[in-house]
Formats: structure tokens, sequence, C-alpha cells
């Protein structure tokens, strides 16, 4: 993983602070595509083939999706500019749902910029 970021600026939030990011990441897994049975039942139809997503700006869906897919072995790729699980959250929160998310994929380059 690439970022603008040193890695000490990953263990920068306290302890209680550090699972804020992570609990928006994970409770939203109920909005992953891959818990909904009709985009399921579509995709087996179709041979279950890999799955692109592609966006500027991808929000706790997709993240919550490609957790989905590492447990379920579905190969996943994300092709965007930039990946927030919200948009409210500091660099910081940012950086740290980062650390969690690369746990589950690959993470190829990794820029903070500020929210719109």
């Amino acid at each position: 993983m690439r970022s603008d970021l040193e890695s000490n600026d990953f263990e920068c939030l306290a302890s209680s602070d550090a699972f804020s990011a992570g609990e928006l990441v994970f409770d939203s897994v109920r909005s992953s595509i891959l818990r909904n049975q009709k985009f399921r039942n579509f995709y087996d139809d179709i041979g279950a083939p890999p799955i692109l997503m592609m966006g500027g700006s991808l929000e706790s869906t997709i993240l919550a999706s490609a957790i989905d897919a590492y447990w379920f072995n579905i190969p996943f790729t994300v092709i965007c500019d930039a990946v927030y699980p919200a948009r409210d959250l500091s660099e910081a929160e940012c950086a740290t749902a980062m650390k969690i998310i690369t746990n589950f994929v690959d993470v190829v380059d990794v820029n903070f910029v500020e929210n719109d």
C-alpha cells in the first residue's frame, strides 16, 4: 500500500476512537451487493464472473462488498479515484478504515484528499 501518510499516521487514533471507522464499514455489511439475493441469483446465472466495480467516490457499499467477496472467495476489483467509508470521516479515520480494508483486498495506491 502506498500513501502520502507516514506509517505512524495510521496509528494516530486513540484505541477507542480507532474503532469508529471500522464500525462504519462493518455495520454497513448489509449494504453489500453480495448480500442482495436478486444480485446473487443473477450473478450465479451468468456463471459467477469476477466482479469489477468502478466509480469516482466509493462509499461503504463497495467496501462492504469487497469484504464479502473475500469471505465468499469471489474475485473482486475496484477501480476508482477515491475510497471513503463515509464522507464525514476525518483523514485519520479514513486511514484507519483503509488499514482495515487492506486486510481483505489489495490496495495499490492511496491518496487522501479533502472532502467536497
